[in-house]
């Protein structure tokens, strides 16, 4: 399967997840733009969140959603990799 199709049926499984926890942090009117530089990222780092269980990637994924909204960056955000602990 080509990164590009699985990328957009993993954008498809997870933006509503990702625009939801954004919104709770900056408001309908930012979210947008968080959950659009959170897949910016997530597309960077694809490999990682393609090989970890759907949990941990949704996990992970609304990790960075918030992080992104707060203007922080989170050790699994940072690295593309889960953090530890």
């Amino acid at each position: 399967e080509k990164d590009e199709e699985a990328f957009l049926r993993y954008y498809e499984r997870y933006h509503r997840l990702v625009l939801y926890e954004a919104e709770k942090i900056v408001g309908p009117s930012a979210a947008e733009d968080v959950m659009q530089n959170t897949f910016v990222y997530i597309a960077k780092h694809f490999s990682t969140f393609r090989s970890g269980s759907s949990k941990k990637v949704t996990h992970l994924a609304a990790l960075c959603a918030r992080r992104k909204s707060v203007g922080l960056s989170s050790p699994g955000c940072k690295t593309g990799r889960p953090s530890r602990g």
